[in-house]
């Protein structure tokens, strides 16, 4: 084989490059010692987030979940907690820093840091509930919602659980060919109990001025979500001078109050002095702040105009200012959202619900890692036999190795959830690799076998024309299970439409110049 002719080549520097970037997406050889933050609330410091892995708690040095439960269970209410964590700024770049000291609180009877933590992963890779345990949990609405009910619905669940401690847990709203609406949530490490707990409790929601409250959950009638006179009331708005014009967007909706809230939100205005003053306009003194079980709701102070001061306000405006409209409106979003926290828009009714434990996972984890095991081995002998050419051999094996890599770190890059259907998708495009692969050397070989004429790129072509077929109607076959059996079936179109575009794009090309380059030698 021409070792230079093959370097020279941009489609194996393609291949090399895909490679390189999806094992660095994958991040293989990410520290696991200490616990990862997967939610933070009260008491812990604003300065500690998600993605973060506490290294020492109080002195103790902490590698695992055992190591931080057992400092955790030395800890008492009152007692001063001090943390050390490690903060990833680059890839393979880590700093370790110490969190402000805080005081440990008392929740529920029990002493609280404020903190959901779990094991530190090995790699960036998103596995599903079937390998680190939790809850899958699918609802449908009573009514149908329209597409703004229906990311109203999402945000509102979404905002309670951060409320509670569970950041980025997956919320989705997804609908089949039927008309069948669903609301998804997966809760990676959380038992059935927690869920139902969380999805039930209303919360005791306040709405305060100078610690005085004005209304509460139970008072407050209606939140604009849907209609014209919610979704457009977002302007743009000129500030600074002449000379240096800047556009921000405002957005404004309605709440609708008992007239016992408006006439208590009117009391405490009223006496209330005007504070700061802008372009656009002056603002009273205090802010409303809006809190949930006594803690403040982050991003949940808002500002008063003027124009509120001693009114009696049965429908009152909300407002706000972002730079953008994109911002003004998940902005918006996420207030009406966290009005309306404490009860639902619309009842959900739980239709299925799947618990498993992580014992289960990491028994399925060296399952998966076992089969893809073995089917690499068992391919490396199927196509040693088939071909008793090592030249031929190692490219065909080597392809079917990178793809799956290649598959992988993409997945990664998009946050794609590998559950079963998606590991399955990965599994089912070995076969496919394989089976290009095959279609690519055995037209190549035929052609010598019957000592054909035709060059060797003719017999590439005709074997692509094979190849993109099947591409187009695996590719097209795959875009209902996207939207179709509540989702269920997504992750396995995504993943057989990572790879099989991979395939078609990188690595079948890569492997045919290969091929030219071994049979013209």
């Amino acid at each position: 084989m021409n070792i230079k002719k093959l370097l020279m080549e941009w489609n194996l520097w393609l291949l090399i490059i895909l490679l390189i970037a999806s094992i660095m997406a994958i991040h293989p050889f990410t520290p696991t010692n200490g616990v990862i933050i997967e939610g933070v609330r009260s008491p812990a410091p604003s300065t500690l987030k998600a993605g973060y892995v506490i290294t020492e708690l109080n002195g103790k040095i902490i590698t695992n979940l055992t190591d931080y439960n057992s400092a955790y269970s030395q800890i008492k209410t009152g007692d001063v907690i001090r943390i050390s964590y490690r903060e990833e700024i680059s890839p393979y770049y880590y700093v370790t820093r110490e969190a402000p000291a805080f005081i440990a609180t008392e929740r529920e009877n029990k002493t609280s840091l404020g903190l959901i933590v779990g094991d530190a992963p090995s790699n960036n890779l998103d596995y599903g509930l079937e390998i680190v345990g939790g809850t899958k949990l699918l609802l449908t609405p009573n009514r149908t919602l329209t597409n703004d009910e229906a990311e109203n619905l999402v945000s509102i669940l979404s905002q309670r659980l951060n409320l509670f401690g569970l950041k980025e847990v997956p919320v989705n709203f997804i609908s089949d060919f039927s008309g069948n609406q669903y609301i998804r949530i997966e809760f990676s490490g959380a038992n059935e109990e927690d869920i139902r707990i969380l999805l039930e409790k209303e919360g005791n929601f306040e709405g305060k001025i100078k610690n005085t409250t004005v209304f509460t959950g139970s008072e407050i009638v209606d939140v604009c979500i849907s209609g014209v006179q919610c979704t457009m009331r977002i302007q743009p708005v000129y500030t600074g001078t002449e000379a240096n014009t800047e556009i921000m967007y405002q957005f404004e909706f309605q709440i609708d109050l008992t007239q016992e809230a408006a006439q208590r939100f009117a009391d405490v205005t009223n006496n209330l002095s005007i504070g700061e003053c802008s372009t656009g306009g002056c603002y009273l003194e205090s802010n409303l702040e809006l809190s949930l079980d006594g803690e403040l709701i982050q991003d949940g102070s808002l500002r008063l105009p003027e124009s509120v001061k001693g009114e009696v306000l049965t429908s009152a405006r909300i407002t706000g200012m972002r730079a953008t409209m994109k911002e003004a409106q998940d902005e918006m979003r996420k207030l009406q959202a966290i009005l309306q926290s404490r009860s639902l828009p619309v009842k959900l009714t739980i239709a299925r619900i799947e618990s498993l434990s992580p014992a289960i996972g990491e028994g399925f984890a060296s399952n998966i890692a076992t089969v893809f095991i073995t089917a690499i081995i068992t391919v490396a002998l199927v196509i040693g036999l088939r071909y008793k050419n090592f030249k031929v051999s190692l490219p065909i094996i080597s392809i079917v190795i990178i793809e799956v890599i290649s598959t992988l770190g993409i997945s990664s890059m998009i946050n794609i959830t590998l559950d079963f259907p998606a590991i399955a998708g990965i599994m089912a495009s070995i076969g496919t690799c394989l089976n290009d692969q095959i279609i690519i050397t055995d037209e190549i070989l035929k052609g010598e076998r019957k000592k054909e004429e035709t060059t060797v790129k003719k017999r590439i072509k005709n074997a692509f024309l094979v190849i993109v077929a099947a591409f187009m109607t695996s590719f097209v076959s795959m875009i209902p299970l996207t939207f179709s059996t509540a989702g269920l079936l997504k992750g396995f179109a995504i993943t057989t439409i990572i790879s099989i575009t991979i395939g078609i794009v990188i690595t079948r090309r890569a492997y045919a110049r290969i091929c030219e380059i071994i049979f013209k030698d």
